[in-house]
């Protein structure tokens, strides 16, 4: 990255923490900028600019519950002979409810949180099942799973 580059990544980043509350947000936001920065991770001025738009746009509850669903997508690995759905189906009753206890989000409203999350391009709701009613259901993409390596993974190893 050139100096105007790391300048305008950096006010960039500073405008977006200045706009949040949370903590554990503006970590993300300042590991995002580090992954740009110093790990040179990210090597692209529109990648920086994409990346930080969705980490902004995400609010934290949000990240909170997409980084449940990974973990549920990761812990039951999908079978050879089952399509997306089929391997939600297998977590899914759990997942939901441990958004409604963990988060507070209403029962009903469980399937309406996670289809906001297409916005981002971090979750993708199924389509073209039976009926064409997936009632939400839906995974974890590859633009979230970038985002939380370079981003959210890392508050971890914070020491």
């Amino acid at each position: 990255m050139g100096n105007n580059s790391l300048l305008h990544a950096y006010f960039c980043t500073v405008r977006a923490a200045t706009n949040t509350l949370q903590r554990e947000k503006i970590k993300q936001l300042a590991h995002l900028l580090r992954s740009a920065t110093v790990d040179g991770t990210i090597s692209l001025n529109d990648e920086y600019e994409e990346l930080l738009g969705i980490l902004t746009d995400l609010s934290y509850r949000e990240i909170i519950v997409l980084t449940l669903l990974d973990k549920y997508e990761m812990a039951q690995p999908q079978e050879n002979d089952e399509n997306d759905l089929q391997h939600a189906n297998r977590y899914w009753s759990r997942f939901s409810q441990e958004v409604v206890s963990i988060l507070g989000v209403r029962e009903d409203e469980v399937d309406t949180f996670m289809t906001r999350l297409n916005r981002t391009g971090c979750y993708e709701t199924f389509t073209g099942s039976f009926w064409d009613n997936t009632g939400g259901k839906g995974k974890i993409t590859p633009v979230f799973r970038r985002l939380k390596a370079l981003a959210i993974d890392r508050i971890e190893n914070d020491g």
